[in-house]
């Protein structure tokens, strides 16, 4: 009769399994509650949303591509995924902001005040300079 080819049945149990494994994702997300999340840092508030963003995209892409549709042709879901990225890359510049490097205070006053020069200073020592070979130099008559 109607048999399913094994490749078949393979695949679709794989999708069975994902589906399975997504549902369980979903509860545990779900099992905060809106004070818990709220208690959570910042940082850990901002790395969920990141998280639920990138599931609502990535399952919207797979509803587009079950129904035949290519989801890169979409564009509200390109510019959701463009979203997507600019967040998780302002998410990763936050959580490693710490290992930039830091600028000691002090040394930088001090390479600025030393690098700086008063410039009618310096034409001043030049005068001086120009007016003391004068001096020095005689008189030809």
């Amino acid at each position: 009769m109607n048999t399913i080819p094994p490749e078949v049945a393979a695949t679709l149990k794989a999708i069975n399994n994902a589906m399975k494994e997504v549902k369980a994702a979903v509860k545990d997300f779900n099992s905060l509650t809106f004070e818990q999340r709220q208690n959570l840092h910042a940082l850990d508030q901002a790395e969920l949303g990141v998280a639920a963003l990138h599931a609502c995209n990535s399952l919207a892409a797979c509803s587009q591509r079950i129904r035949g549709v290519d989801p890169t042709d979409n564009e509200e879901l390109a510019k959701e995924f463009v979203r997507e990225r600019m967040h998780e890359t302002r998410l990763r510049e936050q959580r490693d902001r710490h290992l930039r490097p830091t600028v000691n205070q002090t040394a930088a006053k001090a390479f600025v005040r030393n690098a700086m020069f008063d410039v009618t200073a310096e034409t001043d020592k030049d005068k001086e300079k120009s007016t003391e070979k004068q001096k020095d130099e005689p008189m030809q008559e």
